[in-house]
């Protein structure tokens, strides 16, 4: 049963045959549902699948932590999340593997970490990000807080900076999700990071991946 809110032409809520009323950010919202759901696998289809599946599934692993300060600024109409992977829709190929030269955050207008490098050195269970602070510092906001996070491309383990450095340190840690992983010799990790303003409403421009190897 659906419920009108406010009269015939206002939102509503429930199912209508296969119309169903709900709410997004405070809009009333109309979506359909398929009468039959079909279960194509072709290997095209499959390989989207696949692409898809592990895009969302490394977006819900950094959420809280990367994800959402970062994504939701920008997002518009969307969730974070959802810009997320669209953006990232091509990081992953058709078997799941990582295409890191696809791997990217970001896409407002501040200023992104200058002359950054990264250290992955063994044995160790982080990978440092270092930068320097040059030129106009009054246009970098040195307040503004640093996001990054990090992928095995070999085991798909994941390291994250969670904001807690500002860019006025010129240093942030990327610490493995999981407390048990530590890096790995001779792997490579794809590396993101992103700056957003003290008060979350700025974001710095979109970034691609930078691969850092252990060594």
């Amino acid at each position: 049963m659906a419920k009108i809110k406010q009269g015939i032409l206002g939102g509503f809520s429930g199912k209508v045959a296969n119309v169903v009323g709900t709410s997004w950010k405070g809009r009333a919202v109309m979506k359909s549902q398929p009468l039959s759901v079909a279960n194509p696998r072709t290997e095209s289809q499959v390989g989207q699948r696949n692409k898809f599946s592990k895009v969302a599934e490394l977006a819900s692993q950094i959420l809280t932590q990367f994800v959402q300060p970062v994504e939701n600024p920008i997002s518009g109409n969307i969730s974070g999340y959802n810009l997320f992977c669209k953006d990232n829709k091509t990081a992953f190929d058709a078997a799941g593997d990582l295409v890191a030269a696809n791997l990217c955050a970001g896409g407002g207008k501040i200023i992104n970490l200058e002359s950054a490098s990264l250290d992955a050195k063994l044995p160790g269970a982080k990978i440092d990000l270092t930068w320097e602070n040059s030129g106009d510092i009054s246009a970098l906001r040195l307040t503004d807080k640093v996001f990054a996070f990090a992928v095995d491309e070999t085991s798909g383990d994941v390291f994250v900076a969670d904001g807690t450095a500002t860019r006025n340190d010129e240093a942030a840690e990327l610490l493995p999700l999981d407390a048990n992983v530590v890096l790995v010799s001779s792997h490579k990790y794809a590396v993101v990071w992103a700056c957003v303003s003290a008060d979350g409403r700025d974001v710095s421009i979109k970034t691609s991946a930078t691969e850092v190897t252990a060594a």
